[in-house]
């Protein structure tokens, strides 16, 4: 399972779907008023349906799960059967609709910030792919995020030798293995990052190594000669706007959405770039493809 800020609003077509068009137009969709169904003691969770997702939708509910998954997190090392069945709420959701689905992946995208929710929904994931900015907040944030997964990982298998006898408890493995990083939003002139952003553009090997492989740092220039970077993305702004509109990824805008003249030529470098991306992170998470 693997996480990217990137892939959210490229990697989902729902062109045809009327929850997506709900989404899109304003109202909230969120898995979150789910979960509600699967931190009570019953191990036999509620189907995930598109119903339900219609009526289930609540602005004040992420606050709520925040809440209780902090308080989850310490519990677990009483050994408490109704912690770990919260803790591990988003990896049952994720299991459950993956059955319904016949799904052998799953992408997991969470928010930039380090909160119980986002803690329990990577802690179900088996990969993490770092989305990453040639500037000085975005390494200073990969200072933080680096130390942070490690200790998620270190905690949450902490967290299953202590877990109770209960033989239909499913608890994620907690592996969160970085599988290497996304540089993405730089300008690009003549194929290459601008001035302005070179010189981020190349601590980013290091610092990587360092935060989050553990690694002694090395002398790596450029991202282009390390091989924990999965691509460099530019901008796509236009198709930004555009994406949202149709509620389609960017590489599938057609002419009938808005992409005429240049912005074709941008759609087919799009898709080549994602194409790329996508086959660099199933390389090296291990996942087959046809």
């Amino acid at each position: 399972m693997l996480t990217t800020d990137e892939l959210r609003a490229t990697g989902t077509t729902m062109a045809d779907d009327p929850v997506a068009e709900r989404r899109f137009s304003g109202d909230l969709i969120t898995l979150l008023r789910e979960v509600e169904a699967f931190v009570s003691l019953p191990a036999q969770p509620r189907p995930v349906t598109e119903s339900a997702l219609r009526e289930r939708t609540a602005v004040d509910y992420p606050p709520v799960a925040e809440a209780r998954l902090s308080s989850a997190w310490p519990d677990c090392l009483g050994r408490d059967e109704s912690a770990f069945r919260t803790e591990s709420a988003f990896h049952r959701t994720i299991l459950n609709a993956a059955g319904q689905r016949n799904a052998d992946l799953a992408l997991i995208d969470v928010g930039p910030n380090l909160g119980a929710i986002n803690r329990a929904a990577i802690i179900a994931a088996n990969f993490v792919v770092l989305p990453l900015a040639p500037d000085l907040f975005s390494l200073q944030a990969l200072r933080n995020v680096g130390p942070t997964l490690r200790e998620w990982r270190n905690d949450g298998q902490d967290r299953l030798e202590r877990r109770p006898a209960v033989p239909d408890l499913q608890l994620p493995s907690a592996d969160i293995l970085p599988a290497g990083y996304v540089v993405m939003q730089h300008a690009v002139r003549s194929g290459r990052p601008v001035q302005a952003y070179q010189k981020w553009v190349k601590r980013i090997p290091d610092v990587y190594r360092k935060e989050a492989l553990e690694q002694i740092e090395g002398n790596i220039s450029s991202t282009e000669d390390d091989s924990e970077c999965l691509a460099t993305l530019k901008h796509y702004r236009s198709l930004m706007a555009m994406a949202h509109e149709a509620s389609k990824p960017m590489f599938h805008l057609k002419a009938a959405d808005g992409a005429l003249g240049g912005h074709i030529y941008a759609v087919q470098d799009c898709y080549r770039d994602f194409e790329r991306l996508a086959h660099r992170i199933a390389d090296r998470c291990g996942v087959g493809r046809d």
